[in-house]
C-alpha cells in the first residue's frame, strides 16, 4: 500500500469502486456475457429435448451430431460421477425424460 488512508463504503457492494479506489484494475465480464447476440440467448426460456439440445452443440462446436451426441451423453456420466444422486436426479428431472433415456441407451 501507498500509505494513504483506505476509504471506507457503506455496504453497497461496489467492487470496481473499491478496486478503483485501490488503483487496482477494475475486471469487467468475458465478452461472451455482455450480449446476447453472441451468446445466442432470448427474454424467454426455451424449452428443448434431447435431439435439439445435441443439434445445437454440434452447430455451435463445428461438429457432426454424432459427436456432439457423443459429448453431450459423456457430460451428464460425467456430471452423474460428480455431484450428489440428489443433485443429479433434481438436474435430470429438470431436463426430461429423453435426456434419461439418451443416457441409459449410452451405456
Amino acid at each position: 500500500m501507498n500509505g494513504a488512508p483506505r476509504p471506507r463504503y457503506a455496504n453497497d457492494g461496489s467492487g470496481a469502486e473499491r478496486r478503483r479506489a485501490y488503483g487496482r484494475p477494475v475486471r469487467s465480464s468475458p465478452p461472451w456475457t455482455r450480449s446476447k447476440a453472441i451468446r445466442g440467448t432470448t427474454d424467454r426460456i426455451e424449452r428443448f429435448g434431447h435431439h435439439e439440445s445435441v443439434r445445437r452443440v454440434a452447430e455451435r462446436t463445428m461438429l457432426k451430431e454424432e459427436e456432439a451426441d457423443r459429448g453431450v451423453r459423456t457430460v451428464l456420466a460425467v456430471l452423474r460421477e460428480a455431484i450428489s444422486e440428489k443433485e443429479f436426479n433434481d438436474l435430470m428431472s429438470q431436463l426430461g425424460t429423453d435426456f434419461s433415456q439418451a443416457l441409459e441407451s449410452a451405456e
